[in-house]
């Protein structure tokens, strides 16, 4: 998606992330990163975006929570279902 500056953005998306807290045993949901951008770039990505199966998403993000639960290194190395 392309970005704007805040300032010419209509809107902005807010990505999360979720982060081991090691000391408490948990995990936190961390606002990593914002994007700002402009509607009709936004709408245009998202018209044409092609949905995957709801099924597999479901299941790479269980991995994914399963994977920062345990501590695991390689959480990066798990496969991502947005095609582009």
């Amino acid at each position: 998606m392309t970005e704007v500056s805040k300032e010419e953005a209509d809107f902005a998306f807010f990505l999360y992330d979720l982060v081991p807290i090691k000391k408490e045993k948990r995990i936190e949901l961390k606002l990593s990163k914002i994007v700002y951008t402009k509607f009709t770039i936004a709408l245009e990505q998202i018209a044409k975006f092609e949905a995957g199966s709801i099924t597999e998403f479901a299941q790479l993000l269980q991995k994914k929570l399963d994977a920062k639960r345990s501590g695991m290194s390689d959480i990066d190395n798990l496969e991502n279902v947005v095609v582009e």
